[in-house]
């Protein structure tokens, strides 16, 4: 099941959204990737589905269109990775579909489009959404494959092998040719298989990717990013020799990464998928080497290992019945429940609108009750350590609640009962399976609003903004380190669970990351109370445990690297709070001990472990002026790093971001454009998502400010389509839709999709629409602007003031373009 969930980041003004697919050296290049077509709602339609795709026109039986399916998995043709779409894809289940009365015109628009007669039942699209071939029956697999061959279409594979001859240092390439040469290999799988594969065979499924593998791993690799570890399914390489004798050839390599960069969760996600997939492998043997930890702040480090990986650790752990092992990885695996599906995410850029992420999550049924708190569980039991496992269990019901709040409901009573009937003790069974808390401490169970296992929370019985909440929140502004302060109203719950009563009045509690009360009191405190409480209970600042842990168990380059940024972001954010709160006291050339820490830790990077740079963690930009000549001496060279590592992963947010930001600090106007059009993405790339959103935004503002007009209306037009053909699939389903001002949230809390298209849609015209034609205006383009006017409000929008392009329509020459819009 998936858990969509619509995840609003505003993050900068620059944090705009991704868009063109291939922005190229020249400005032929990139008005040609960026249409200047008006694309319909039909064409928009056809790229919501990436890649080659055969289309099926008319109704068609059921068997014949398994016929298709079995042309398009048959040895040699599901290497193009065809998608078969027929009239349900477009009209059911999709998020712009096309409704029941206009398919018939959708199809007639395709015959037209692409010449084809009545007769025709099929036709195949490339990447590019142009035809290949036709027909009226069914071709056999080898009939198409030679249709494919005759019109020079290559396989995804191929493009991707030609373009790594050229350039073979490009990590998004890498990534996308493993990730297709492994897709081609599940395929290949047959069912139920419980033993290695005979040399033929494993030849046939895994030769390819054992071979691309070891090409991958024996070159540049840092970078990559492959999802192929999950630990809630099986892996099928385990069976094949091929993988597991690349497996064991390259994880040392990767094992050596981990150990610099111990927060990083690509690196383990790929040494868990190279561990997991060597059946013998004795995985402690690397793990103890390495401490783990939850750092406090997930922003700092996070977790190493990586939850998911832990749950696997934990589960191998328990088959071996290493009980103090489970224990030991089992805090961290309770972090992972969900997977995010990264295919699903799209990230819209608009001039004038906010950045929206559309993420799909799925979540795992009975994570992390029955992956990490029923092994824990059983584990302690195994030892005798029954007040510890009645503490962790009470632990599940504030965290999870007897029942988890999900689309399974999985009951964690009853699997923390069952953890205790596996460990043989079925009267304690019985008592866990009732729900009930064994030690009733007060508690708040705030966890969906801080970092579960994080840093403490102080947790107040006041309305957010309400006199006591602010004074109580300045106070807690003036002690180290800062804790987050939460109002209570509105967690009615945690009333009764803290012991408190509506008429106590105004009242406070630090509560731990366990969720139990450290104190409480009545009253407002000051700050030299609230930091003697800190100081009791040995909290400390989040940066703090950073660099114990680095003291205590040796300096980590990866970790040195988020220390470093997460120093620059938090004296970033104490200056912009200064200059917005108390613009008397900035200073922005402050040169401190953090400075100067932050400076030697990236000096001794830039110095000894350049290569971790790619894993350059998101920087964000505030406005305000680095005056420390510790971090700016830095720029240039960081600057020179990021470009040439944008040239091998340049769909990376993050090297983007980070660009931005030194380019800010190194203050000398450095342009973005020149470096946006030479930057090659992935030939596969998904469309729309390189350069990534904040580096578009960055290059559209650099293209007006230059009067490079065309590259403006390239970028424009690609937004004004996209939006355009959304809302008038929208206006079809329902012609009482209004665009002169936003809509009302819908009734149906899951039409989350078309909530976020009608919050925007009337402000299209204004936001897109105005600087569209302004731009069509000054590149000579007349009737581009004309369509763009007269479109916007032939689909019912308005214009809230067209005073400029009708000014400007005059100074141009255009005067009966003028009197039209008058």
């Amino acid at each position: 099941m998936r858990i969509c969930r619509l995840i609003s980041l505003i993050l900068q003004a620059e944090l705009l959204t991704f868009m063109p697919k291939h922005i190229t050296t020249t400005l032929a290049a990139i008005v040609l990737v960026l249409p200047l077509f008006s694309q319909t709602d039909f064409d928009y339609n056809l790229t919501r589905t990436i890649g080659p795709k055969v289309i099926l026109l008319g109704d068609w039986k059921a068997e014949d269109t398994a016929k298709w399916k079995r042309v398009i998995d048959s040895d040699g043709i599901y290497e193009h990775g065809f998608s078969l779409l027929n009239r349900g894809h477009f009209k059911e289940g999709a998020w712009f579909g096309i409704g029941d009365g206009d398919i018939n015109d959708f199809e007639r628009y395709l015959r037209q489009r692409h010449g084809l007669s009545n007769s025709v039942t099929w036709l195949a699209l490339n990447l590019e959404n142009n035809l290949i071939v036709s027909g009226v029956i069914v071709p056999s697999p080898k009939e198409f494959d030679e249709m494919l061959e005759k019109k020079g279409v290559k396989t995804s594979a191929r493009i991707l092998r030609e373009f790594l001859r050229e350039n073979p240092n490009h990590l998004d390439a890498k990534t996308d040719l493993l990730k297709e040469v492994r897709r081609r290999a599940l395929m290949r799988l047959p069912a139920d298989v419980t033993e290695d594969h005979d040399t033929e065979t494993d030849l046939k499924i895994w030769g390819v990717l054992a071979n691309e593998t070891d090409n991958v791993f024996k070159g540049a690799w840092m970078g990559i990013d492959l999802n192929f570890f999950r630990p809630d399914q099986e892996l099928p390489e385990i069976f094949s020799k091929l993988m597991k004798a690349v497996f064991r050839k390259h994880i040392a390599k990767v094992e050596s990464a981990v150990r610099e960069q111990p927060a990083d969760m690509t690196l383990w996600n790929i040494w868990a998928w190279m561990a997991r997939g060597i059946m013998d492998y004795k995985w402690s043997n690397f793990t103890n080497t390495l401490e783990p930890f939850v750092f406090p702040a997930l922003n700092v480090a996070g977790a190493s290992p990586s939850p998911d990986v832990c749950v696997w650790l934990v589960e191998d752990s328990m088959r071996k019945k290493d009980w103090e092992t489970a224990i030991k990885f089992a805090k961290i695996a309770r972090r992972f429940s969900t997977i995010r599906t990264t295919a699903d995410e799209k990230t819209e850029w608009s001039p004038g609108t906010r950045i929206a992420r559309f993420m799909s999550l799925e979540q795992i049924k009975d994570y992390p009750a029955k992956s990490a708190y029923a092994p824990h569980l059983e584990a302690l039991l195994r030892l005798g350590k029954l007040d510890e496992a009645n503490d962790v269990y009470d632990e599940m019901i504030r965290f999870e609640g007897k029942t988890a709040m999900n689309r399974h409901e999985t009951n964690n009573a009853r699997i923390a009962a069952n953890a205790a009937g596996t460990a043989g003790m079925k009267e304690l069974a019985e008592i866990w399976e009732r729900g009930e808390p064994i030690n009733k401490a007060p508690y708040a169970n705030i966890s969906p609003y801080s970092n579960a296992y994080g840093l403490p929370t102080f947790y107040t019985y006041a309305q957010f903004r309400s006199e006591y909440y602010e004074k109580f929140s300045e106070q807690a502004g003036k002690i180290s380190p800062k804790i987050n302060v939460y109002p209570g109203p509105g967690l009615e719950e945690n009333i009764d669970t803290l012991g408190w009563k509506c008429e106590d009045g105004d009242r406070w509690a630090l509560i731990d990351a366990d969720l139990l009360v450290l104190e409480q009191d009545y009253g407002l405190p000051d700050s030299d109370m609230l930091q003697a409480v800190l100081d009791r209970h040995n909290i400390k600042d989040d940066l703090d445990y950073a660099r114990s842990y680095m003291s205590e168990h040796g300096a980590k380059p990866g970790l040195e690297l988020k220390l470093a940024f997460e120093i620059i972001s938090r004296n970033l954010r104490t200056l912009d709070f200064q200059k917005n709160n108390a613009p008397d006291t900035l200073n922005p050339g402050w040169d401190d001990d953090s400075w100067t820490e932050a400076s030697n830790y990236l000096k001794k990077i830039l110095a000894n472990h350049p290569d971790i740079l790619v894993n350059l963690p998101f920087a964000l930009r505030y406005d305000i002026s680095i005056k420390s000549e510790a971090i700016k001496l830095l720029s240039k060279p960081l600057l020179g790093n990021i470009e040439l590592l944008l040239k091998q992963k340049p769909s990376s947010d993050a090297l983007w971001t980070q660009w931005l930001f030194w380019r800010d600090v190194e203050d000398a106007g450095r342009p973005i454009e020149a470096l946006v059009e030479t930057v090659m993405p992935s030939p596969v790339t998904k469309p729309g998502t390189v350069p990534p959103a904040n580096a578009l935004a960055n290059y559209y503002e650099e293209c007006k400010r230059n009067e490079k007009w065309s590259k403006v209306i390239a970028l424009l037009r690609t937004v004004w389509d996209r939006e355009y053909a959304r809302i008038t699939n929208l206006k079809k389903r329902n012609p009482d839709i209004k665009l002169s001002a936003p809509a009302e949230r819908s009734d149906s809390s899951d039409d989350w999709q078309t909530d976020y298209i009608l919050s925007t849609a009337h402000a299209l015209g204004d936001n897109v629409g105005i600087p569209l034609i302004e731009a069509c205006l000054m590149d000579n383009k007349p009737n581009g602007a004309r369509e763009i006017f007269s479109a916007w409000l032939e689909c019912g929008g308005v214009f809230n003031d067209t005073a400029k392009i009708i000014e400007l329509a005059k100074k141009n020459g255009y005067e009966r373009l003028a009197r039209e819009w008058e």
